[in-house]
């Protein structure tokens, strides 16, 4: 937990083994909360999934119920008690419903995750995944924070295709309806590709963008999702590298999307060093400019961008 009497931007960045051989990152969450979304999840192919909860209440436990969405079928569900001023950790690949069952349905499946504290002590949730390799541990791996509310619009910068990046949007519906879905894609080059799709009720749905056209297949690209008729969604963007296939991944990131656009936007990782990607999307049909203003120990220095509408921007900052 950290605090401040003045207001700050708060990431974190976690690497692995004494050689470091790989590594994520998160931004903080404001606030605590009691109901916590999670679109992305797998455990089969080699991966190892994780919801990691947080209780920062100094004296009272959380009772937290995780509703598991699977791509077909009803939810199941799991109550799990955190203890107060608590770090607690679930391995979903080894869940047992009932407990103590030795029955593991979430083995080897896709699967997004509505948790709440059903006794009202608000508590933090974010969500770790990792790939095995023979004879590597967590070969790679991403993490990623939960969001407290569905939305009908979420925005997602990043984005690559090709025989380098695999590039999957996962949706979870929590509803008990279903979410007709809408995906425009912002191309480089100020075209726009749309696919639709039907999300199951209290489901999750997975959109590798790769093999939606071929137009997809090698590009950069931002992506909008809308929720047609109304029915909130939890969307989320998650890349894996290097190609040309799954056998070779190493690396890997996600992310939440946005449900907003906005004017300013903080950054708190990154490296002297190192590469400094920075992703924009501009729905709107008219120009701006981007005016990325880096802080460093000393000072700091501006760089000003033009992009165009209804665009993918990408800026290279070696910092």
């Amino acid at each position: 937990m950290i605090e401040s009497d003045q207001p700050v931007v708060v990431d974190r960045t976690m690497s692995w083994d004494a050689t470091g051989y790989g590594s994520h990152a998160e931004t903080s969450i404001a606030a605590p909360a009691t109901t916590w979304y999670l679109a992305e999840g797998a455990t089969h192919s080699g991966f190892s999934l994780f919801y990691l909860i947080q209780n920062p209440h100094p004296t009272d436990a959380a009772q937290v119920r995780v509703r598991y969405l699977l791509p077909t079928g009803a939810p199941l569900e799991k109550i799990h008690t955190v203890p107060p001023h608590s770090r607690y950790n679930i391995w979903v690949n080894l869940e047992q419903i009932p407990e103590g069952s030795g029955q593991r349905p979430f083995a080897s499946i896709d699967v997004s995750a509505v948790l709440e504290s059903l006794n009202g002590v608000p508590v933090i949730v974010e969500r770790a995944m990792y790939l095995d390799r023979p004879g590597q541990l967590f070969a790679a791996g991403h993490e990623g924070a939960g969001v407290t509310a569905p939305a009908t619009r979420w925005f997602l910068a990043e984005g690559a295709t090709g025989t380098y990046f695999d590039l999957f949007v996962l949706v979870a519906n929590p509803a008990a309806v279903a979410a007709p879905v809408m995906a425009t894609f912002l191309m480089p080059d100020g075209t726009t590709i749309t696919r639709h799709y039907t999300v199951g009720p209290s489901s999750r749905f997975n959109i590798w963008v790769d093999v939606e056209d071929p137009r997809l297949a090698d590009t950069a690209v931002s992506t909008i999702v809308e929720s047609t008729a109304g029915v909130p969604i939890i969307v989320e963007r998650a890349m894996w590298w290097p190609g040309p296939t799954s056998a070779t991944w190493t690396e890997a990131h996600d992310s939440a999307g946005s449900t907003v656009t906005g004017e300013v936007w903080a950054l708190a990782e990154g490296e002297q060093g190192g590469s400094l990607m920075i992703k924009s999307v501009r729905p709107e049909r008219r120009s701006g400019e981007i005016d990325p203003e880096l802080g460093k120990p000393v000072g700091g220095r501006r760089e000003l961008a033009q992009f165009e509408p209804a665009k993918r921007f990408g800026e290279g900052l070696n910092v």
